[in-house]
Parts: C-alpha cells; sequence; structure tokens
C-alpha cells in the first residue's frame, strides 16, 4: 500500500486550540456516532479528536488542530458542517465568532479543501455551495447520527417546558424571540423555559422566576444533560442569513430526542427535506409570528404530541443512522488504482 501525500501539525496548533473545545461534536454526529462498529472493530481508528483513519484514508472533521504527528494518506476526506464562507460574512454572527471560524474553519480549509478526494456536508444547500466552489471534486452531505430517537413526547404535567437551546453563536438570533418569550411566560403561569446562558438573555428574562438558566458545558456534560430532559416545545428561531440557510437538521434532531415538538423559523424550510415537513411546525420572522405561533402550540397540547411522533417517524423512516453508516462503508471501503470515493 503506497502513501502518496501527507497531512502535517499545523504550525500554529498551540496557539489555535483555545479557540475550540477538548472535544468535536460534529466528529462524533458525522463520523464516531455512525461508524461505532468500525470503531469497536477497528477498521476506523481515531487519532485525535477530529481526525479518523480507515487504512489509506484519512478523515478530517472541521480542522486537524490536536494532530501531533504528520499522517501519510493515498485518500482525504473532509467533513465540514458548517458554511465558514459565508458566516465569515454574517453580521447575525458575534464578531468573536467570526474570529474563530477565520482562524480555525477558514485556515483548515485552505490546506484541506484542495487536498480531498470527498468532501462531505451536513445539508444539500451546503452541498450545492461546495459542488459549485469545487466542482471537479467529489461532494456529499449526510445527516447528524445520535444514538437515541425512540424517546416518548413528555407526558401531560402542571408545566408546560419550553427550550431554547443555543450556544454563543446564536446571540443575535435569540434577540427575535426574546420579547415573546418574555409576554409568553407573563401571560401563562403554567409554562416554564429552558435557556441557555450563552443565548445572552436579557436580565429582565433571565432572572424571571420561571426561567431555568442552563450554563455553558462542554460536549460530553451537555450530551449527559440532554438525556435527561423532557421539553414540550423547542424553539429553533434564527435570522434569515444565507450562513443560517446552510445548516443542518441538527438542532431539529436535539429537541427531538429530548421530546419536544419543534418550531422553527420558516426560511429553514429549505432544510427540513420533504421526510420532515410535517414533522415541525414553521414560524414567520416577526417576533409577533413567534408569539402568535407559541400561543397556539401552547394551546394544542394533541398538535405538540402529533408533531414529536412525526419527527421520530421521519427520522427513523428515513433511516438515517443505517444510511450514514452505509455511506461510510463505501466511502472508506478499499478504491482500485486513483479512483476517488463517489459523493452525493
Amino acid at each position: 500500500m503506497s502513501y502518496q501525500r501527507i497531512l502535517k501539525p499545523d504550525p500554529l496548533a498551540w496557539c489555535l486550540r483555545g479557540l475550540i473545545g477538548k472535544a468535536s461534536p460534529s466528529a462524533d454526529l458525522y463520523v464516531a456516532n455512525p461508524c461505532s462498529d468500525l470503531l469497536v472493530t477497528g477498521k476506523l481508528v481515531r487519532l485525535t479528536p477530529t481526525v479518523f483513519r480507515a487504512g489509506d484514508a484519512l478523515v478530517v472533521v472541521r480542522h486537524a488542530l490536536d494532530l501531533e504527528q504528520p499522517q501519510t494518506f493515498s485518500r482525504l476526506i473532509y467533513v465540514i458542517d458548517d458554511d465558514w464562507r459565508a458566516g465569515l460574512q454574517s453580521p447575525a454572527l458575534p464578531m468573536s465568532y467570526r474570529f474563530k471560524m477565520r482562524w480555525v474553519e477558514k485556515r483548515a480549509a485552505r490546506s484541506l479543501e484542495p487536498l480531498s478526494d470527498l468532501i462531505v456536508t451536513s445539508s444539500h444547500v451546503l452541498e450545492a455551495r461546495l459542488r459549485k466552489a469545487w466542482p471537479t471534486k467529489a461532494v456529499a452531505h449526510i445527516h447528524p447520527v445520535w444514538p437515541e430517537f425512540s424517546r416518548p413526547h413528555s407526558p401531560p404535567s402542571d408545566t408546560i417546558r419550553l427550550a431554547y437551546l443555543s450556544s454563543w453563536s446564536h446571540r443575535k438570533d435569540f434577540e427575535l424571540v426574546a420579547g415573546p418569550l418574555y409576554e409568553i411566560l407573563e401571560a401563562h403561569p403554567d409554562v416554564s423555559l429552558t435557556l441557555t446562558t450563552q443565548a445572552g438573555a436579557t436580565s429582565r428574562l433571565a432572572s424571571h422566576p420561571r426561567v431555568d438558566l442552563v450554563p455553558a458545558m462542554d460536549w460530553e456534560a451537555y450530551k449527559k444533560w440532554l438525556a435527561q430532559q423532557r421539553f414540550d416545545i423547542g424553539i429553533y428561531c434564527l435570522h434569515e442569513t444565507e450562513f443560517n440557510l446552510a445548516r443542518s437538521l441538527n438542532k431539529i434532531f436535539e429537541y427531538t430526542i429530548a421530546g419536544a415538538a419543534v418550531l422553527v423559523s420558516d426560511h429553514l424550510a429549505e432544510i427540513v427535506t420533504s421526510s420532515f415537513d410535517q414533522a415541525v411546525k414553521c414560524v414567520g420572522p416577526t417576533p409577533g409570528h413567534w408569539q402568535r405561533a407559541l400561543e397556539d402550540l401552547i394551546s394544542n397540547p394533541k398538535l405538540r404530541s402529533d408533531l414529536h411522533a412525526r419527527s421520530i417517524r421521519a427520522v427513523e423512516g428515513a433511516g438515517i443512522k443505517e444510511k450514514t453508516y452505509e455511506f461510510w462503508q463505501d466511502a472508506l471501503g478499499p478504491r482500485q488504482g486513483q479512483d476517488k470515493p463517489a459523493g452525493g
């Protein structure tokens, strides 16, 4: 087996690692989870949180900043689940997040995209954009894989639990729904809100007696925490930007796992494929749209239950875990000569 190329450690890795976490949610969701059997058997080996090897092939998810030794390879598969090009120009993203994208994702992509034999993305929108950027390369998209989807909808209780779970990259997005959420809490004493501190809520909302503020957690802690939660309504509210239009279904999956019906911004219909278009409720772009949608869903427990059941059926019916496993088996399988893995 001959190796023709080499991936070297980034000389600035020592000063850039502070911009990333110790674990990689993207690498777990798009590679490690669907390929768990391959990892157990040793057919796929995890070299760092974001770098994997299968024979002569390397898989790099977003970046290779933890790589300490040069790696030879004959095939490189590059996985990217954000449109960093659009993100760098997005006024809806915090400046600090755009700084991180410039020095981590953009810096990595400058070397990984030209070297790659296959680029794997997280939505058909981002796939189309990368096909345009690299018309001679194989490009494909896959969905994130979580270990569980069959959790039942939250049983009826005295409290209707809303959830807005986001990272610091969503602070400006949260401004769209912050006002309506406060008004909902004031009007409905049977409603509570679970809110991540990273959303950057105003003190008025953050100090509300029925708001549960969840502190920032690392990836491992977040997975354990999410597994213990039961919500009635999950809120996925985003500004209509080029960056957001290329997002994945992952947040919808998170809320589904936690038993919630999901409200999403209607411009995300591009990523909500035909299999999921009856599994979520789409909402217009103004705070008024969000307040009315929340009122409607709060008053309709049957619709909440139906939406959640449809979301589970959509995931299980689409066979996402099985199809993603098959995708990786094909992409990582032995190739003849210089053939590239099929994509898209």
